[in-house]
């Protein structure tokens, strides 16, 4: 099952300072976009909580990681629709 992880990738090619600021990024999107409960902040939302659950086992390469950054774009867009 899996590989070594997205987590590992980014601990080993980044760095702790590196690896932070791309979870600090993903976690915030999370926190500021909670409220948000139209089908695309719930599944933009739950696409990146899906990044944060599979990064143990599985790299986000090219395409989870082109979904996971399009979900943030969709919510950020969302946003300025919604209010």
């Amino acid at each position: 099952m899996g590989g070594n992880g997205q987590l590992w990738q980014l601990l080993f090619a980044h760095g702790l300072l590196g690896t932070a600021t791309y979870l600090s990024f993903l976690g915030y999107g999370v926190w500021h976009f909670r409220h948000d409960v139209s089908p695309v902040g719930l599944a933009g939302s739950t696409a990146i909580v899906g990044t944060f659950a599979a990064m143990f086992w599985y790299n986000a390469l090219v395409t989870p990681l082109a979904f996971t950054f399009c979900a943030y774009a969709l919510l950020w867009r969302n946003q300025g629709v919604s209010r």
